[in-house]
């Protein structure tokens, strides 16, 4: 699915292309290098930012920034697959690995703290790293 330019808020500099889109076409989903962090942002309104972190040895992660932005779980869904399709096209080693349902799960117990106000600044990004996988709301307490 092409990506629309109907939403030019929070637009990335030039040179760096979304990986994908999501909300039929409307929202842009950026997979991003940590060097690249610094040009792109956080992004805005209808973009999504993910920092690529799987070439961590100890504990490959993919962070969503500010994910709390994205409420909607049809569209974490969506990110979730493009974040799949993407580790399938750009394996590492060693492997990240997560599962569409664990990515779902870890997003929305992140949103929820941070709605609470709850550790705001571990809270406000969605680190999916492999050491998470399958965990629980009760695993994350207390972290």
């Amino acid at each position: 699915m092409k990506c629309t330019d109907s939403n030019e808020q929070g637009h990335p500099k030039k040179g760096i292309e979304p990986y994908g889109c999501f909300d039929k076409g409307r929202g842009k989903l950026y997979i991003i290098t940590e060097a690249q962090h610094a040009e792109l942002g956080e992004g805005g309104d209808g973009v999504v930012v993910v920092l690529d972190k799987r070439a961590a040895k100890s504990d490959p992660n993919m962070q969503i920034r500010a994910s709390w932005r994205i409420t909607s779980e049809a569209q974490q869904r969506e990110i979730a697959k493009l974040l799949l399709d993407y580790n399938k096209a750009n394996p590492v080693t060693p492997p990240w690995k997560r599962t569409l349902e664990s990515i779902v799960n870890e997003w929305q117990i992140h949103n929820m703290a941070y709605s609470l106000g709850y550790k705001r600044d571990h809270s406000a990004d969605c680190d999916l790293n492999n050491n998470d996988e399958g965990k629980t709301l009760l695993d994350f307490i207390g972290k």
